[in-house]
């Protein structure tokens, strides 16, 4: 996370360490970066969705959320570096 600028971030379980990653994240990364916590996983995940008062807290989807949120096409070929 802090080698190289992210445009995106997906937050999923946890507990309090992930509080210490999304502050970090918001720091570090553009002001128009987007946070997605999964509040249907539980945990802090949850709490921070209910902060940024998302409709979709029990959402399972994933994957559809992924491609609304995040604009990631599940068909686009995938690049590992």
């Amino acid at each position: 996370m802090l080698s190289r600028p992210i445009a995106n971030a997906v937050f999923i379980g946890g507990m309090e360490g992930i509080y210490e990653e999304y502050d970090l994240y918001k720091e570090l990364h553009r002001a128009d970066a987007l946070p997605l916590p999964l509040g249907a996983t539980g945990g802090a995940s949850k709490d921070l969705a209910m902060k940024h008062e998302d409709r979709d807290l029990d959402r399972l989807d994933f994957a559809r959320l992924f491609y609304e949120r995040l604009n990631i096409d599940p068909n686009e070929p995938r690049v590992l570096a």
